[in-house]
């Protein structure tokens, strides 16, 4: 009867504890750790679904100078096959100690393994080519087998140095860098010949003992998976701040020009009260300018109709350069048409008229006075904004309230002056972003890989990786506008070794 076989997928690591020697085993199905003795990951490794218990128990004799019998093997094996260590067995293998169910096997070819010298023929299978008979060195195999009770002292009798044996939980999965393909057997330290009698049975005891504890260590006392803290996601809109506020001056008279010379068709009078946009004063040039933006206009909408029913790509193309062409003059039309004509920035009253209909004026001389009624703010910008002269910004009051707008209208060294459309009181703070619609997350809930940012939710006990979009971020918080949706049981303890799938649990 042949062994089963171990899951190649199976990681270990050698490790040392104190001048004992274990190997870390990882399950990356699974999640689970557990800490092996050595002699017991090597034992394990010999099980290839082909190798009969007996020839396992002749390589133990001479590559760990150990006399296992086939039956203490038959109980390690079922205990190995109840944590999952190896494959589905074929039918004829040791099915009913692995705990798994037997594949249906072909019939097998006759194959015999003809074994002239047990030492020689283990040193072949056993060892790859670049190592020698020892994992460790000599020295520190004599103070493991000295110190350390195992299977494989047991089953030699040495029941004067048995203790309890030693299962801890494996390292974290990142120091599982290595997978298994071959493992260095260890010689043991010379050892009496066995004994018969009781201390067999002390051994095969031993043996039994050993494996609960590997039981009780992966069904009970192993790590259930990485402890969590979360926080459920909510959807709010959220407005942000640039630091420091700033008070309100009242802007002092400006003085309004045209940007074109020429001959002014019509101006305001004097004390005449104004609002925004309004219009106080036209050069004869701008009618023909207006004439012109309307035919462009119409142009333009009669081309953007022809490019979206065009029957074919030729066609769409002509339509699409005609669209084109159109808006450019459309722009060009409209910057001339500003120049020819001054309008109120805000409210206010016009305080000076400077110049007569029919009179000629010349460019950028003043034409009016106007008595505005805005206010000024000043900010003091990071290096990082992104606010240009003409922007539209916002504005909080400091105290609280609805926010107000106004219009960049200098940059200079960072300071930032503003003119607000609105008479407000009080220290006002500068809006650096409104964000509608997103979650409010610690920057602790975001893990950043190679392809994105990431967070992982929680649910049915498991971890669930899911990639973000941020919107802005703070000191402490990150703003994410897509990848999680309100409701979602958000880890905010994350960490770059969680997993897609990796089992945990909440913590206390």
């Amino acid at each position: 009867m042949t062994t089963p076989r171990l899951r190649p997928e199976l990681q270990a690591s050698p490790a040392d504890d104190h001048g004992i020697k274990f190997f870390d085993v990882s399950d990356p199905r699974s999640g689970t750790k557990m800490r092996l003795y050595d002699f017991e990951w090597l034992l394990a490794s010999q099980m290839d679904g082909k190798r009969p218990l007996s020839e396992i128990s002749r390589w133990a004799r001479d590559a760990l100078r150990a006399e296992v019998s086939t039956s203490d093997l038959e109980t390690f094996i079922r205990s190995l096959g109840e944590l999952g260590f190896f494959e589905a067995p074929p039918a004829g293998t040791l099915a009913s100690l692995t705990g798994l169910p037997a594949v249906p096997e072909m019939e097998p070819e006759d194959v015999s393994l003809e074994i002239d010298d047990a030492a020689t023929s283990v040193e072949q299978a056993a060892l790859p080519p670049s190592l020698d008979s020892t994992g460790f060195s000599d020295e520190a195999d004599t103070t493991v087998r000295a110190a350390v009770p195992s299977l494989v002292e047991a089953t030699r009798g040495r029941a004067s140095e048995v203790t309890q044996p030693v299962v801890k939980p494996a390292l974290p999965p990142a120091t599982f860098d290595r997978p298994v393909t071959a493992v260095e057997p260890v010689r043991a330290a010379d050892a009496s010949p066995a004994k018969s009698g009781s201390g067999s049975i002390i051994g095969l005891v031993l043996v039994l003992l050993i494996v609960a504890a590997i039981v009780v260590y992966a069904t009970v006392l192993a790590p259930s998976g990485a402890k969590v803290s979360v926080a459920v996601a909510k959807s709010s809109e959220v407005v942000r701040l640039y630091d420091g506020s700033s008070k309100l001056d009242v802007a002092p008279a400006k003085s309004l020009s045209f940007g074109e010379a020429g001959k002014v068709l019509d101006i305001v009078a004097a004390g005449t009260q104004v609002k925004a946009g309004m219009s106080l004063a036209t050069l004869d040039a701008f009618a023909k300018v207006e004439k012109d933006l309307t035919d462009v206009k119409d142009r333009l909408g009669f081309y953007q109709k022809q490019m979206d029913a065009a029957p074919g790509e030729e066609a769409k193309k002509s339509a699409e350069a005609k669209v084109n062409e159109k808006q450019k003059l459309l722009a060009d039309l409209e910057a001339r048409a500003q120049k020819l004509r001054i309008t109120a920035t805000g409210p206010g009253t016009v305080e000076k008229v400077l110049v007569t209909a029919g009179s000629d004026v010349k460019a950028d001389a003043p034409a009016l006075q106007l008595d505005d009624k805005r206010v000024m703010v000043t900010f003091n910008l990071p290096a990082d904004s992104t606010i240009k002269v003409g922007d539209a910004v916002t504005l909080q009051p400091a105290a609280g309230g609805p926010v107000v707008t106004g219009k960049a209208t200098a940059l200079d060294a960072g300071a930032l002056s503003v003119e607000v459309g609105e008479a407000i009181t009080g220290d006002v703070k500068l809006v650096k972003s409104r964000l509608s619609g997103v979650i409010t997350l610690p920057a602790s809930a975001v893990v950043q890989k190679s392809d994105g940012n990431v967070v992982y939710t929680f649910a049915d006990g498991m971890l669930h990786e899911k990639r973000i979009t941020i919107a802005d971020r703070s000191a402490s918080d990150v703003y994410v506008s897509a990848g999680v949706s309100a409701g979602d049981t958000i880890v905010i303890n994350a960490a770059s070794t969680f997993t897609d799938g990796q089992k945990a649990t909440l913590a206390q």
